[in-house]
């Protein structure tokens, strides 16, 4: 019921909300020194009173996507839950988190462990994200649960999953993992300006705000790539290519925190430059940065791409069931969020599949609030569905750890 406390806790950000909210908190998953403030760490979304946003030091909680640092971690949970506690004891609460579809279990237990001993919540379901989108998917599309199959893509920020579900449950074997997520296309991009105008490699801040501002899923790399090598070498272009480059080239005004504290997109030539302002020149990079998450390899990263992935995690399934799940390809994670990328996997998948598959890539509002709220649809589900996957406060300690292990182990 709206008694519960729904954690999304991502690698990058935590989502973070009570169910009779309509949509979570985004909070920022570290501990943060900058450059010019000496006399404080600023906890999650502390950084937004830090005036100068530039040379920003992280110390993160998970490395590689997994939780490993719990003393950073416990100071970012306490930042966040600070407000519900707040309004009412956690003892009252019921916590949905969400963990990675592959987790360790010492990190699972720990986890379990935080969550009743140290906040004392009153029940806690444990659960993977992409579960949670599973669910989210079913009930956005009406179909009853017996009935319902769908492959999950999950784009977050330390990697990216691809899942298969068939009745609320994960298909033995079916996950794959792509070690490329939102940090690495960040770096990609801190190394691509920092080699060809200037040196950023010290602003990762600012320089993932410029991916989330700039950056989008090209529908034909290639041609793109052609039309941009073309332009360097000042051959002469046809109207395709020139239309091409118009649309890749373009000014990236970097915050100055007087005026603005984000940087912002502007045209070439749109308006003269002030004499203040720190302009980055983009082209390629705007689609090269994304690109990896299709194909690793051409930044020397030996995964397969996500569309890969998924026809990966499809070959597994039985045959004659394959149809069910291509028609209801599920986004999921801040990584999808880039525009064009829905058309594009679609794009790739079709290529890939059989003409006679039906071909559906679904998303239901943000990508990366789609864990959340099907958390949020798990709470506030009538038959209280959530009863079957929460372990309670007394039952945890007749029964401990191994109670947990049991119960959660089933969803991953």
């Amino acid at each position: 019921g709206k008694d519960t406390l729904i954690v999304d806790l991502g690698a990058g950000y935590v989502k973070i909300g009570s169910a009779s909210e309509s949509e979570p908190r985004q909070v920022i998953n570290s501990v943060t020194k900058a450059k010019h403030v000496k006399t404080r760490v600023f906890v999650g979304n502390e950084l937004d009173e830090c005036k100068d946003l530039s040379g920003l030091y992280y110390q993160l909680p998970f490395q590689k996507g997994y939780l490993l640092n719990w003393e950073l971690q416990k100071q970012v949970l306490d930042h966040c839950l600070k407000p519900y506690a707040d309004k009412r004891p956690l003892s009252e609460w019921q916590v949905i988190v969400t963990e990675p579809c592959i987790n360790f279990s010492p990190v699972a237990e720990a986890l379990d462990e935080v969550l009743f001993e140290e906040y004392g919540f009153k029940a806690v379901a444990r659960l993977p994200a992409a579960f949670l989108a599973a669910q989210r998917d079913q009930r956005q599309r009406g179909v009853l649960p017996a009935d319902h199959a769908c492959l999950v893509l999950d784009c977050g920020y330390s990697f990216s999953h691809a899942a298969a579900y068939r009745r609320g449950r994960l298909v033995p074997g079916s996950v794959r993992r792509v070690n490329v997520g939102g940090k690495v296309l960040t770096n990609y991009l801190k190394e691509a300006i920092s080699y060809r105008q200037l040196m950023v490699m010290d602003e990762t801040h600012v320089m993932n705000q410029c991916k989330e501002d700039a950056c989008f899923v090209s529908e034909n790399f290639d041609a793109d790539l052609a039309a941009m090598s073309r332009a360097a070498q000042r051959s002469p272009l046809d109207s395709e290519a020139q239309e091409r480059c118009q649309k890749l080239c373009c000014e990236y005004v970097l915050p100055d925190y007087a005026q603005h504290r984000r940087g912002f997109v502007r045209q070439l030539g749109s308006q003269k430059q002030q004499q203040q302002e720190q302009t980055l020149r983009l082209g390629i990079e705007r689609v090269a940065t994304p690109e990896l998450l299709f194909r690793p390899s051409d930044a020397g990263i030996p995964e397969m791409g996500v569309a890969e992935a998924l026809c990966d995690t499809l070959s597994g399934l039985p045959p004659h069931e394959q149809p069910l799940y291509t028609d209801a390809v599920v986004l999921a994670g801040g990584s999808c969020r880039f525009a064009g990328f829905a058309n594009r996997l679609e794009t790739e998948l079709r290529a890939s599949l059989p003409d006679d598959f039906p071909l559906g890539v679904r998303c239901h509002g943000d990508p990366a609030a789609q864990a959340w709220l099907g958390g949020r649809d798990l709470a506030l589900s009538p038959d209280g569905a959530l009863e079957c996957y929460a372990v309670s406060r007394k039952d945890y300690r007749d029964h401990g750890a191994a109670l947990c292990s049991e119960r959660f182990a089933q969803f991953t």
